[in-house]
């Protein structure tokens, strides 16, 4: 194992077949062009498309049959570009299925939100960074200010989470600390922050010099854990480099400003098992990032929740509001020779001509180019 990693950490045990998260791409229209996007929306040949709702409902029948999902995700493309978006997201609700949306936020104000809370949306997902060309966005405060609107109109509305998604390059590093303190300082209404590390997919690295793909899983973890924002608790290994994680999670408790604790893999792996015994499912996010106190007063017997307790006694004691926030490190698509290092159980595998395919490579796919390891596994939809 590398050094960061411990056995502490929990496997996550999640399986092409026997996994929390469906992974749908209704539509590759998108009014950004992000550099090294999995879809190619940055490049001057690539011709966006709706897919007929029809057939995105049965690859969300499909999902639920063959992958035993708990989460649906949607993404693009931009999902809020879809027409048919609220129709799809009240079949997945209909089918017992949270909802995830990841979108750039430019389509989402106030009236947008409550149409996608009736209809059954769990939880948005939105990507903000200062590679997308968002001029008057192009410094970390500013970005953060950005970040504040949708925080103030998510609590305006309530009743969906909110995430953010931040890819990150070795110069990002420097920007961790400020981004960690407005995430935290709003826990009580982001539920989600993903950082992800910039690869060299479906993009021409001459053309964007500024960007550099270097960055390690080690490089983040460290400037994560050194600002006290991040202690990691499960994971999922690469395909091939089974040392590193390809995806790491860490679970803080905390009060609206305050991180008071982190649960640890012995704690998560309790909760995940607890809830696939009752439900024959794992779960994937959580319909609201409050923390109830009698349940974490009942896990007091591990002691990364007796520190949490201990840490937030006059919360307790004065009915003050404790939020749970998950922070998860993606690592990404890295080649190995002649194959692809992805990510072992991966939870974003889509159907692409009746076969789970990796979606961060399905360009790659596309194209032909064939790979020993990436998944191959037919079905009929």
């Amino acid at each position: 194992m590398n050094n960061y990693m411990t056995s502490t950490w929990f496997r996550l045990p999640w399986t092409t077949f026997n996994n929390p998260n469906g992974w749908i791409e209704p539509t590759t229209f998108c009014q950004l062009k992000c550099p090294g996007c999995y879809r190619g929306c940055d490049k001057g040949n690539h011709h966006p498309v709706h897919i007929p709702l029809e057939e995105v409902l049965r690859q969300v029948d499909f999902l639920i049959e063959k992958r035993n999902i708990h989460t649906l995700s949607i993404s693009g493309g931009d999902p809020l570009l879809y027409p048919d978006l609220l129709e799809l997201v009240a079949y997945a609700h209909s089918q017992g299925l949270r909802t995830m949306i990841f979108t750039n936020g430019i389509n989402l104000d106030e009236e947008r939100l409550i149409e996608l809370k009736i209809h059954g949306a769990t939880q948005i997902i939105i990507h903000i960074d200062r590679f997308q060309g968002r001029t008057e966005f192009d410094s970390m405060n500013a970005l953060n200010e950005l970040r504040k609107q949708y925080c103030e109109l998510f609590r305006r509305v309530g009743g969906v989470n909110l995430g953010f998604i931040q890819p990150l390059t070795i110069k990002c590093l420097e920007d961790i600390p400020l981004m960690n303190r407005f995430f935290s300082q709003n826990r009580d209404i982001i539920n989600l922050v993903v950082y992800t590390l910039y690869r060299e997919i479906c993009w021409d690295k001459k053309q964007r010099p500024d960007i550099d793909t270097s960055i390690t899983v080690g490089d983040v973890l460290i400037a994560l854990e050194k600002d006290d924002f991040f202690e990691p608790a499960s994971y999922l290994p690469g395909t091939i480099n089974k040392s590193e994680p390809a995806w790491t999670f860490s679970y803080s408790v905390g009060e609206k400003k305050k991180i008071l604790g982190f649960l640890d893999g012995q704690v998560y792996e309790l909760l995940q098992s607890r809830y696939y015994r009752r439900n024959k499912r794992y779960f994937f996010i959580s319909s609201s990032n409050r923390v109830g106190k009698w349940g974490l007063l009942k896990l007091s017997g591990y002691s990364s929740v007796r520190d949490i307790v201990m840490r937030g006694i006059l919360s307790f004691l004065f009915f003050s509001k404790l939020y749970f926030q998950t922070c998860l490190v993606i690592r990404g698509p890295q080649k190995s020779g002649k194959e692809w290092d992805l990510c072992d159980g991966c939870p974003d595998s889509m159907i692409y001509k009746g076969q789970f395919k990796p979606s961060c490579i399905l360009e790659e796919v596309k194209n032909e180019i064939q790979f020993s390891n990436v998944e191959l596994i037919h079905h009929e939809l």
